[in-house]
């Protein structure tokens, strides 16, 4: 397709949706001519909405239900939305994706879901170009939202500790690969991989950034990949040549009105 698709994945208070967020407003500030679109999982069409009011218990169903409903909601969303935006060239930003039901789904819940199972059912996907798992002890994560006590789905300890492990299995991140071999293989800066772990799942690139560093350094460490993808993909290559093109006109014919 000839957009670019970016992920954000962790668990509960990695920071995945303040950074996913971060790097959207500074691709509409700094990349002129580039159409970002920012997406969430659940969504909040039908089928995410009804599956936020089971997450916060409003609504009771089966938990062999709710793999499904994820499913079905995620489904929905690549096909009317995801899809469509990459074919006309913009650069998705997902909170969340297929990834977080592998994770949350295959390790933390009561009922333990086949990942298999789990991928067949989630079939309608589209692998994104990279995905950003922003890592966190589930200590942290979990004092960063104050929900320990909290009873609702998934935010407990022991089952965050499940989710993360999981999220390390489905992610290939036990098995990164090589700085040397990035660097001669992928032609990946140093720079760009000397403070991440990187692993390559089928066509998509996994970098793991470790949380708990400051902001701002790992805000310049999803930059840096997404500006190295962005180049290596051509990405919006000729929409920044037609606002370099606009822009030298409009000097050129304030200076002819000049005179």
């Amino acid at each position: 397709m000839k957009g670019l698709f970016i992920v954000f994945e962790g668990i509960e208070g990695s920071g995945k949706t303040t950074h996913a967020k971060a790097l959207k407003k500074w691709l509409e500030e700094k990349r002129a001519g580039y159409k970002v679109e920012f997406f969430k999982e659940p969504t909040s069409f039908p089928i995410g909405s009804l599956i936020k009011r089971v997450l916060n218990k409003e609504v009771v169903v089966a938990e062999e239900a709710l793999p499904l409903l994820f499913a079905a909601d995620r489904a929905d969303h690549t096909i009317r939305h995801i899809t469509p935006a990459l074919e006309k060239g913009s650069i998705v930003i997902c909170d969340r994706y297929v990834f977080s039901s592998l994770a949350y789904q295959g390790g933390g819940m009561k009922v333990k879901f086949d990942i298999k199972w789990l991928k067949e059912i989630n079939k309608f996907i589209i692998e994104p170009d990279i995905v950003f798992f922003l890592d966190v002890p589930p200590e942290e994560g979990l004092k960063r939202i104050s929900r320990v006590n909290d009873d609702r789905y998934f935010y407990d300890l022991e089952v965050q500790k499940r989710i993360r492990e999981t999220y390390y299995n489905v992610l290939n991140l036990n098995w990164p690969i090589s700085d040397s071999y990035l660097i001669k293989r992928y032609s990946m800066p140093r720079k760009l991989v000397s403070k991440v772990r990187v692993s390559l799942l089928n066509n998509t690139w996994v970098v793991k950034i470790d949380s708990t560093l400051p902001h701002k350094e790992n805000q310049k460490i999803i930059k840096d990949f997404v500006n190295w993808l962005i180049k290596s993909k051509n990405i919006g290559v000729k929409e920044e040549k037609k606002e370099k093109y606009k822009k030298l006109s409009q000097i050129l014919n304030s200076l002819k009105d000049k005179k």
